[in-house]
């Protein structure tokens, strides 16, 4: 608010049609206040039209199974037991509005994965479901990055198939090089492996992309405790405390 506001008065035929327009006005209006005055006014238009149309890939037509989706990653974010059932059922919930909606498989693959990493469900029944709904939103949209990213997810967690997991990530970073999914994944899979000067380059590039995020604040902390950065580390940690209070993996770093 202290670099530009402004109201916007739309008729809500088409919420994603509004949506789309009001992004676009708000990112060119701060680009044009924050980038030199010398920039290519035209150039910028596009880079607007393009980033907008990048984070709006794979969103359901459907408002509602929409709504549902956002739900449920905000909580499978938070990573306790309660969140992680509610987001499994809103991804369930998309889906049945939408059973071609990719990303809400994607999502779904890793939620029950975070189920089964913390053994709240049971893990052979559990990995069964992950690995079909991560199959499933690859066989619907093989040019969508989350798909390798919850298929990656697996290969590495329940399979020990680290090839296998890099290859995934790596797929899900050449189709979206800023999707801070595809990063906290394959930092987590470097760190795993020891590489923790990688991991720490790239959860720093995540958390400064998308400091809200729960998971990867907490990673970055978990990590930069593992080198000895107990600075960063108390930062990071703390800002996920902050986030979700109630997520039990920040509380046991801490």
């Amino acid at each position: 608010s202290q670099v530009w506001s402004d109201n916007y008065d739309r008729q809500l035929d088409d919420i994603f049609a509004v949506q789309d327009d009001i992004t676009q006005s708000v990112v060119n209006e701060l680009r044009s206040r924050l980038l030199p005055a010398e920039a290519d006014a035209k150039a910028e238009a596009q880079k607007v039209i393009a980033e907008v149309q990048e984070a709006t890939r794979g969103r359901s037509e459907n408002a509602e199974a929409f709504r549902f989706y956002l739900r449920g990653q905000f909580l499978r974010a938070l990573l306790d037991r309660e969140s992680a059932a509610q987001a499994v059922t809103c991804y369930e919930s998309a889906l049945a509005l939408d059973p071609d909606y990719a990303l809400a498989w994607a999502g779904l693959a890793r939620a029950l994965s975070d189920q089964i990493g913390q053994n709240w469900i049971p893990r052979d029944q559990g990995i069964a479901r992950a690995k079909a709904a991560a199959d499933k939103a690859i066989a619907l949209a093989p040019d969508l990055a989350e798909g390798y990213i919850a298929r990656g997810w697996i290969l590495r967690a329940w399979d020990w198939d680290w090839r296998g997991a890099e290859a995934a990530f790596e797929r899900a970073l050449k189709l979206s090089p800023d999707n801070v999914l595809a990063m906290n994944a394959a930092a987590t899979l470097f760190g795993n492996l020891g590489r923790l000067d990688d991991a720490i380059v790239i959860f720093r590039r995540a958390a400064g992309l998308d400091p809200l995020n729960v998971a990867v604040n907490r990673n970055l902390g978990l990590y930069c405790l593992a080198k000895g950065a107990f600075e960063e580390a108390a930062a990071a940690l703390d800002a996920a405390l902050q986030l979700s209070a109630k997520g039990g993996l920040t509380h046991e770093a801490v």
